[in-house]
């Protein structure tokens, strides 16, 4: 598999993440925004794009070593056409994924319960079928949420 990731060493909890994204034309590849925590499956919070003319978003959270929650959508937008902003806003009892300020999805269980590490910026994953050298274009990536003290903390990928 091909692709590309920006990761953070630094520790995320609770709070609003987003990012604002160009994504390229290149079929049988997604790029994903996320929280994760090691190991596979036991903390992760998911933006998945994919990277083609479909306009389809996947919204996904795991907890406790099982995905809990997996929808996929439409976006209102090609989300390869121009550059749009996808957020998630984190909270112990909420999850709600945003895109260019729309409300797309919310889940109020299944979430994860400890501290997160990430990276708002975006990884492309590319299939057997993706042109050659696909590049996500990031205009800018936040995170602003509270100081994770706990162990463990999450990982943020863009």
């Amino acid at each position: 598999m091909n692709g590309g990731e920006i990761m953070s060493k630094d520790l995320y909890g609770e709070g609003s993440y987003s990012a604002r994204m160009k994504l390229p034309n290149a079929p049988s590849s997604i790029t994903g925004f996320f929280l994760y925590q090691a190991p596979d499956y036991a903390s992760e919070i998911d933006i998945e794009i994919y990277n083609d003319t479909s306009r389809k978003i996947m919204f996904s959270t795991y907890s406790g070593g099982s995905q809990t929650h997996t929808e996929t959508i439409a976006l209102p937008f090609g989300p390869t056409t121009g550059y749009h902003e996808y957020r998630f806003d984190y909270a112990s009892g909420s999850i709600n994924f945003y895109a260019d300020g729309k409300l797309m999805k919310s889940w109020k269980d299944g979430l994860p319960s400890n501290s997160i590490s990430s990276t708002p910026t975006p990884g492309i994953r590319a299939g057997s079928l993706a042109r050659s050298r696909p590049r996500t274009s990031t205009s800018w990536s936040t995170a602003s949420s509270t100081p994770a003290r706990k162990s463990p903390a999450w990982r943020m990928a863009l």
